[in-house]
């Protein structure tokens, strides 16, 4: 009708969370933890320079203090919103009691696993699906969510897991724009965010000692 305006109300895409609660996490079995992208169709995992030179372009690493929480990304006053994909804390090789802090918006949670491990404790997704495309190409493995690798941990867990999620260092970490846009969850701050990584041993190796956060602005440069 003439005269009549109509509204139209946006709604927040489904994938954009604000409860870090609600994402999946994984026990590294492997010091190596889950592979980025390096270069074209060339990946590394958390074990190397070559692997936090690319990951500083997109986040942030810290070397983890023993015992204490170290804090790996911290925004008192945001200018755009941002959008956290993973953190992924220290490596040791014992058991080891490991915890992630939040502080999203004024809001505080703690990711803590009920048990102790030896591994990197993963918060977020992970890409089951782009290791390889077929067993063999890029001298890597070609399995995806709907397999089960007789090594380990593709399809969520492993002999004497005891139904935990475990990362096999199969799984890659994705740009979190690029999580955004294929629908992956990621974490929403709009106002403030506070990343805090804990382990309570570490272990004597410069590279095995980095926690990280992939984080990215979600407007404005």
């Amino acid at each position: 009708m003439a005269g009549l305006t109509k509204t139209k109300t946006e709604s927040r895409a489904s994938n954009l969370l604000t409860d870090p609660t609600l994402f999946p996490i994984y026990q590294t079995n492997t010091s190596a933890g889950p592979y980025i992208n390096t270069g074209f169709v060339t990946q590394n995992n958390a074990i190397n320079s070559t692997f936090f030179s690319a990951q500083s372009a997109m986040g942030t690493y810290v070397t983890q203090s023993s015992g204490n929480y170290s804090t790996v990304l911290n925004y008192t006053s945001l200018t755009y919103p941002i959008i956290i994909g993973n953190v992924v804390t220290s490596y040791y090789n014992g058991n080891s009691t490991y915890k992630i802090k939040f502080t999203v918006d004024g809001i505080e949670t703690i990711i803590e696993p009920a048990t102790s491990f030896h591994g990197r404790l993963v918060w977020g997704a992970q890409n089951v699906d782009s290791k390889g495309m077929t067993v063999n190409q890029y001298n890597s493995y070609g399995w995806g969510m709907r397999y089960k690798h007789p090594y380990a941990g593709e399809y969520g867990a492993y002999t004497a897991s005891g139904g935990k999620s475990v990362s096999a260092a199969r799984q890659v970490l994705e740009h979190p724009t690029d999580m955004y846009v294929h629908g992956f969850p990621v974490l929403l701050a709009e106002k403030s965010i506070k990343i805090e990584t804990y382990c309570s041993n570490l272990y004597n190796n410069t590279y095995y000692n980095y926690s990280f956060v992939n984080w990215a602005n979600l407007k404005g440069f």
